[in-house]
């Protein structure tokens, strides 16, 4: 069964962005046709993160979260599953708690670059700019062509911190 790539997750959430001019109706009728195929696959750990994820966006907290919970039973090697849950985390401003899913899933995604970012902003949040240094020089490191949104991020960090860093 094809499994549900970073690539796939950044276009589902980039195309699903409130930004982005989806209805709010889209969203329910996306939600409504996968909880269809989860019907028909309840075992499919695909197609439950891929709702979790609407679930998500669309601020279902605790829908997304049970889907969540259910992918990782199903797929314990499923590390996009702690991604959401951090993405949820800080969609809620709670980062504490998204920091720690987000470490977990750096140990084992180290080179994921949407990873690396979250956290780098996730860690402004938590007024913790070197930190959030580090993590956005390591995701503009990691990318093959850098946006000028993490350079300048990271600037915004580093003038945070004083003189001294900039």
């Amino acid at each position: 069964m094809p499994r549900v790539t970073s690539f796939t997750l950044v276009v589902l959430l980039v195309g699903l962005s409130p930004s982005a001019g989806w209805a709010h109706g889209d969203i329910h009728e996306y939600i409504a046709g996968l909880t269809r195929k989860v019907a028909q696959e309840p075992a499919n750990a695909d197609l439950r993160f891929q709702r979790a994820e609407l679930y998500r966006v669309h601020k279902e907290w605790d829908k997304a979260l049970a889907d969540y919970d259910r992918v990782a039973s199903l797929d314990p090697n499923f590390a996009l599953v702690d991604f959401g849950r951090a993405k949820l985390w800080q969609d809620r401003g709670e980062y504490e708690k998204s920091l720690g899913v987000l470490d977990r899933f750096l140990k084992r995604e180290p080179k994921n670059v949407k990873g690396r970012l979250t956290r780098a902003r996730v860690l402004v949040r938590l007024n913790r700019p070197l930190d959030a240094a580090n993590d956005y020089s390591t995701a503009i490191k990691l990318s093959k062509r850098a946006p000028v949104e993490y350079y300048l991020e990271s600037a915004h960090a580093l003038e945070s911190v004083g003189e001294t860093y900039i």
